[in-house]
């Protein structure tokens, strides 16, 4: 304290000034930081959760396009429809396999993965009935690709259907359970924010009020003793706090007082000599 009271004024000013603009910078730091934190947590949200739930929705298409196409395959009569029809099928199993190695790569849960994990299994046991209903087909027996086809075929591609169901569901959940934790950490920003913004304020409020008030109380003494040696009081003493302009111009006073003081004692002296 009394290395700020010997302070120059300027000094004074220009540390108030500096320390609500640090205070300030505090508070607009922790707001970016805030912000960073949301930026990633919805970066993590739209990489992760959003495209899972885009790939286990379009395995659920998928799925359900290889059994329209196997039933094309089994009613077309026209050989050109049938080699559409099968190259069409065979994309679409790239596609699934693609897809399903897309989700494998995501940072996924536990039971994400194991879903994701479950879903291939069942794929591949209906893709291996599918091979057989397309062998049947093609060998002219289409009774008993008909026949497997309502049956086998229906069981595992049903099943398979289910799992990227549920797939979808999970994703849909984890999305919604992602979207809340973001709200809440939007809210969680904006009040550490205005408690930042509200301590710099306060801070920097406080150490301009403590400066005012050390400049105020000094200037208000020294008025009062110079009130005094107006009135003719030369003996009450101004004291000369620090060494800062205020201080200066109290030790000038203290001179000036001092000067009158002896002014007057010489005056009275000469007065008696005269007597």
């Amino acid at each position: 304290m009394n290395l700020f009271a010997n302070m120059n004024l300027d000094r004074k000013l220009l540390i108030s000034f500096a320390s609500i603009l640090v205070l300030t910078g505090v508070g607009i730091g922790g707001s970016l930081w805030g912000l960073r934190q949301l930026n990633e947590r919805l970066n993590f949200i739209v990489e992760t959760r959003v495209e899972a739930l885009k790939r286990s929705t379009r395995l659920h298409r998928n799925i359900s396009e290889l059994r329209t196409q196997e039933k094309e395959i089994i009613l077309a009569t026209d050989a050109d429809w049938v080699a559409r029809a099968n190259d069409r099928i065979e994309a679409v199993r790239v596609e699934i396999e693609h897809r399903i190695d897309e989700l494998e790569e995501l940072d996924l849960s536990r039971e994400t993965a194991m879903m994701v994990e479950d879903f291939r299994l069942a794929y591949r046991r209906f893709n291996r009935t599918l091979d057989q209903i397309l062998d049947l087909n093609q060998e002219q027996r289409v009774e008993e690709a008909r026949l497997l086809s309502r049956t086998e075929g229906l069981e595992r591609s049903d099943s398979a259907v289910a799992l990227a169901q549920r797939l979808t569901e999970i994703q849909e959940a984890a999305l919604a359970t992602a979207k809340e934790e973001s709200d809440q950490l939007f809210s969680r920003m904006v009040n550490l924010t205005l408690v930042l913004l509200l301590v710099a304020m306060g801070l920097g409020t406080a150490l301009a009020l403590i400066v005012g008030r050390n400049v105020a109380g000094s200037v208000g003494r020294i008025v009062a003793a110079t009130g005094r040696i107006a009135d003719g009081d030369l003996e009450t003493s101004v004291e000369a706090e620090g060494r800062d302009e205020i201080g200066q111009l109290a030790a000038a006073v203290g001179r000036m007082q001092g000067a009158l003081r002896e002014a007057r004692v010489r005056s009275e002296d000469q007065a008696w000599l005269q007597t």
